[in-house]
C-alpha cells in the first residue's frame, strides 16, 4: 500500500484558473465521506504532476448554506490529480471544492458528502480492474493478490479503500463473485491518513466462481462501491484465464510487462441517427489492465443478470503497438458480403466503415492472411440480428418515481445474447444505472429506486439499449506467431441505440 503514497514527480504549476473535477480516491464517485480522500483533476492544462508543495497550492472545501471554506490537508500519492483528505468535521449534504495555486482558486467542483461512501482502490488507480489487494498467508507477510498469486478457500484478503466514514464492521458487506461474505475487520488502516481496509475470509463452499478476474464489491448498507476484481482459485497456481492465457504470459503481466493479444469488434450503432457500422481489429501488446478490462468481471449468473448502479468511469487508455504486423488488410465474409479491411499506419489497427445495413445475421468470417508479426489465420462468429427496439420513441420523458420498461423484439437470439440498458447523464465521466438481461427475455425494467438515486437536474440523460455476447460466451481462438509461439484474440460484435431523455 506504501507505494500509493509516494511522491513520483516534481511539480508543475499552473498558472491560469483551473476546472476542476472532484471525487472519491479510489471510485472517482462524487460522493464522498468525511475523512476519506479527496480526488481533485485538473480538467484542462496545464496540470500539477506529482505531489504538489503545500506553500503554493491548497485544497478547500465550503459545505452549502455556509460562508466559510474548511481547508482539507494535501496528501501524498496520485500522478495525475491532487489528493487531499476530507476534514472528518464536513457536514454532510452538498459542498464545493476548489483547488487553489500560487493564489489563484479554481472554478468549484461540487461533491455530495455522505456518512459512508467506499470506493476500492485498483492497480490502475482509476476505479476499473484490479483491485489492490493482498493475500494473508499464515506465516508470511502478505503478498499482492494477483494472476500469479489468486486468492484461495480459507485465505484471508486484505482489501484497501477509502470511504467508509462512520461505518462500522457490521455495516460492510463484501461482494465477491456475486456472493456475499461478513469482513472480520472494516476499518482505518494504520499509518495512512484516510486509507481504509477490509479484511475477509472467504470460505470453502461459497459459491462465488473461480478465475483471473472475479468481481469484487463492498457494499456499506444499501450503497456498492466501484467494481473492481480479485484473482481467486480453488488450488495454488496461477488463475483460470478466461482469454486464455498461458501462466508465462500471466507472469508477465503481473509483472509489468505487455502481452500481444488481438480483438475484433463488428459494430452497429444508431446514436444519434444515421446509423453507422464498421468493422476493425486490434493487434496490441497490452497491459494487465487492457486484459482485465477485456475479460470483465466474472459473478454468478443470478448476480450478474440485474440493474445496479454504477459510479463515474476513470480514464483508460492503450499503448499502441505499430510493430506488430497481421497483414496488409483482412478479410471479413459474410452471407452475401466479403469486406476488406485494411492497415492503418499505427501498424497493429484495422478499421473499416460499412454501408448499412451490412452486418447481417448469420455466420462471418475474419481472416488475415499473415505478416511479419502474425501468422495466417481465421475464425467463425456467429451474429445475431440488429437492435430492434419497440418502445424507444415513448421513452423521452422518464418519470423517476415509476418503474421504467424497455422492450424489443426477442426474435432470434439465444441466451448467449445480452442485452445493456444504462442511463447515465450526457456528459461524460458521471454515474449512472446499467443493466442486463438475457437478450430472449425481449424486456427490462429499471427500478424506482434506482431511478431516484439519479442526480437531479435539467441536463439530458443518454439511455442505451445495446446487444452484445455474453462475457464467458464469447468466441477467443488463436493467432499463430512467427516466431512458433501463439497469442490469442477475441472476436465479438456490438448493437446499440441511444436515446436523449428527461428525468421528471
Amino acid at each position: 500500500m506504501r507505494f500509493l503514497l509516494i511522491a513520483l514527480l516534481s511539480i508543475t504549476i499552473c498558472p491560469a484558473q483551473q476546472r476542476i473535477s472532484a471525487g472519491n480516491a479510489a471510485s472517482l464517485a462524487a460522493t464522498v465521506a468525511p475523512g476519506s480522500i479527496l480526488d481533485i483533476q485538473q480538467l484542462q492544462p496545464p496540470r500539477i504532476i506529482g505531489n504538489p508543495d503545500p506553500n503554493r497550492v491548497s485544497v478547500q472545501v465550503r459545505p452549502a448554506g455556509s460562508s466559510s471554506e474548511i481547508n482539507a490537508p494535501l496528501l501524498a500519492g496520485s500522478f495525475l490529480s491532487i489528493w487531499a483528505q476530507l476534514p472528518p468535521e464536513t457536514p454532510l449534504g452538498q459542498a464545493e471544492v476548489t483547488l487553489t495555486v500560487d493564489g489563484q482558486k479554481s472554478a468549484p467542483a461540487a461533491i455530495t458528502v455522505a456518512n459512508s461512501s467506499f470506493g476500492i482502490f485498483t492497480q490502475a488507480r482509476n476505479g476499473l480492474g484490479p483491485a489492490i489487494a493482498q493475500n494473508q498467508e499464515s506465516e508470511r507477510a502478505p503478498a499482492l493478490n494477483q494472476l500469479t498469486n489468486p486468492a484461495l478457500p480459507n485465505q484471508y484478503v486484505i482489501l484497501w479503500g477509502t470511504g467508509l466514514g462512520s461505518a462500522r464492521t457490521s455495516d460492510v458487506t463484501v461482494e465477491l463473485g456475486g456472493r456475499d461474505i461478513a469482513p472480520s475487520y472494516a476499518g482505518r488502516a494504520p499509518d495512512f491518513p484516510g486509507v481504509d481496509q477490509i479484511n475477509f475470509q472467504i470460505p470453502p463452499g461459497l459459491g462465488a466462481p473461480d478465475g483471473c478476474d472475479v468481481s469484487v464489491i463492498v457494499r456499506v448498507g444499501d450503497n456498492p462501491s466501484n467494481q473492481a476484481t480479485l484473482s481467486k482459485a480453488a488450488v495454488p497456481g496461477v488463475c483460470d484465464h478466461p482469454l486464455g492465457l498461458s501462466a508465462a504470459e500471466m507472469a508477465t503481466l503481473d509483472a509489468g510487462g505487455r502481452v500481444l493479444f488481438g480483438t475484433a469488434l463488428l459494430q452497429s450503432n444508431l446514436s444519434p441517427p444515421p446509423r453507422t457500422e464498421s468493422a476493425a481489429a486490434q493487434f496490441l501488446r497490452r497491459s494487465a489492465l487492457d486484459i482485465a478490462l477485456l475479460a470483465q468481471p466474472l459473478m454468478a449468473q443470478d448476480r450478474y443478470f440485474g440493474c445496479s448502479s454504477t459510479g463515474r468511469l476513470g480514464l483508460t487508455g492503450v499503448i499502441f503497438s505499430a510493430d506488430v504486423d497481421a497483414g496488409e488488410s483482412l478479410n471479413l465474409s459474410g452471407p452475401g458480403k466479403t469486406v476488406s479491411i485494411p492497415r492503418s499506419a499505427l501498424g497493429g489497427l484495422y478499421a473499416v466503415n460499412l454501408d448499412p445495413p451490412a452486418l447481417d445475421p448469420g455466420t462471418w468470417r475474419f481472416a488475415g492472411p499473415g505478416g511479419a508479426t502474425i501468422g495466417p489465420f481465421e475464425i467463425d462468429i456467429i451474429v445475431p440480428p440488429g437492435i430492434r427496439w419497440t418502445n424507444r420513441d415513448e421513452l423521452a420523458g422518464i418519470d423517476r418515481l415509476q418503474d421504467q420498461t424497455v422492450r424489443w423484439d426477442p426474435s432470434g437470439y439465444t441466451d448467449a445474447d445480452v442485452v445493456f440498458v444504462t442511463l447515465s447523464l450526457v456528459s461524460p465521466g458521471t454515474s449512472g444505472i446499467v443493466c442486463r438481461t438475457p437478450a430472449p427475455a425481449g424486456s427490462l425494467t429499471i427500478p424506482a429506486s434506482l431511478l431516484q438515486s439519479l442526480p437531479s437536474t435539467s441536463q439530458p440523460f443518454d439511455l442505451q439499449l445495446a446487444i452484445r455476447p455474453r462475457p464467458n460466451r464469447r468466441v477467443v481462438f488463436p493467432l499463430p506467431l512467427r516466431d512458433s509461439t501463439t497469442a490469442r484474440g477475441l472476436i465479438e460484435y456490438s448493437y446499440s441505440e441511444s436515446v436523449r431523455v428527461r428525468l421528471r
